[in-house]
């Protein structure tokens, strides 16, 4: 193959090879640069899919975004399909060393989520989202590859894929399997909820440094995706960063973040030091969702100055459990879940003042509780409770210590 010319693109050198087929980069004669070149693999696959992978590149191809490898253009010459795409210097995001610094982690995850929010927009689904499918350029900046080439599993393929007791090679069908949802491991199709899902993992990957869900087989890995919660990340994970992967995370694709434009804007939120956690429904009433958001950060900065007040009058307090507040309603949980969130992050960096970690405390949201007996539990020499009741478009505050 080397050498032999596809239309305008002639192959310099093989790159690498997947189940789909060979990835070569090929210089244009026509434009007078560099291209990735990948060749579906002949007798692979039916007339039809060759025939949908080609409908599908054609229409990724009207794809324009900075965060996203542009495809120039898909031909068959003598039979063999290929698609050329753009040639990016830069390292797989698999490759690069993790865990991340908090910032990088929101600064890649903010372009890839931009880059979901762009296909999904214009209906294109990826389907096959993973670290090794987003190219960090030298630059800094992400590019995320192969929207709409994913090969779709058949229900008896991914039933077998699931059975197996290994791993089959990387690139083939189910070398994915870590970052498949769970409702497509289930045989439910995908849609742009199941990229959010990827998305989590691969934050997941960059903060902890390590994937969620891990195990020896195939079919283990299958069980731990439907069934697991993945461990806890590091206290040096930010509760905000934590609560978004979380979210990503979530088993049920309906309690997940609904567009990518939601999990953009919660990371944006904490890189400007708001612990934001969105509601994924509409919000029922004007002004509610602006109240949602603002309300975890100004909420956070009166309930820290007062605790700080209070643990200084009240005496020699070294340590306290901040427990999730309650809520009496859906978009009220989101709220409490946010300033929850931040109260840990942000009374955690008071001097001589130990706090105990968001992981720590948020099994016992939802329960009967006896502060008291938690304190003993933890450990700790105060227990913090509160409680979120909405009254029209505001809501009031109550904290007990």
């Amino acid at each position: 193959m080397l050498g032999r010319t596809l239309g305008h693109y002639r192959v310099i050198e093989a790159l690498g090879a997947g189940g789909m087929g060979v990835v070569y980069l090929a210089r244009d004669e026509r434009l007078n640069r560099n291209v990735v070149v990948k060749i579906l693999s002949p007798g692979t696959e039916s007339d039809q899919t060759r025939a949908r992978l080609i409908r599908e590149a054609q229409t990724a191809s009207a794809l324009n975004h900075p965060y996203i490898c542009t495809i120039h253009e898909v031909g068959e010459e003598e039979g063999l399909v290929f698609i050329a795409m753009e040639h990016i210097e830069g390292q797989t995001l698999a490759a690069l060393p993790a865990p991340m610094r908090p910032q990088e982690v929101i600064h890649y995850g903010c372009q890839i989520a931009e880059a979901l929010e762009h296909a999904h927009n214009r209906g294109i689904v990826h389907r096959d989202l993973k670290a090794a499918n987003v190219i960090v350029t030298t630059e800094g900046r992400v590019k995320v590859l192969d929207f709409g080439l994913a090969k779709r599993l058949r229900t008896d393929e991914l039933v077998d894929a699931t059975r197996s007791q290994s791993f089959v090679d990387e690139g083939q069908t189910a070398g994915t399997l870590p970052y498949m949802a769970p409702e497509v491991l289930r045989g439910t199709p995908a849609d742009e909820r199941t990229d959010i899902w990827a998305l989590g993992v691969m934050l997941y990957e960059m903060s902890g440094g390590m994937r969620p869900f891990q195990a020896d087989s195939a079919y283990e890995l299958t069980s731990a995706i439907l069934r697991d919660d993945p461990p806890p990340l590091s206290a040096a994970v930010p509760a905000g960063l934590a609560a978004v992967i979380t979210r990503c995370l979530a088993k049920e694709s309906n309690q997940r973040y609904q567009r990518a434009g939601e999990v953009r804007a919660g990371l944006e939120s904490i890189h400007a030091g708001v612990a934001a956690v969105t509601a994924h429904h509409p919000p029922t009433r004007p002004g509610v969702r602006p109240l949602l958001w603002a309300a975890p950060a100004v909420l956070t900065v009166v309930l820290a100055v007062s605790l700080y007040w209070f643990l200084a009058v009240r005496g020699p307090i070294r340590s306290v459990a901040i427990l999730p507040f309650g809520g009496s309603s859906t978009e009220t949980e989101y709220l409490s879940d946010g300033i929850t969130d931040s109260l840990i992050d942000n009374i955690s960096r008071l001097p001589d003042l130990k706090v105990i970690s968001h992981t720590s405390v948020f099994h016992y949201k939802g329960k009967e509780i006896d502060p008291r007996a938690i304190g003993r539990d933890l450990n700790v020499g105060a227990v913090l409770t509160g409680h979120v009741v909405p009254h029209g478009d505001t809501v009031s505050v109550t904290v007990e210590l």
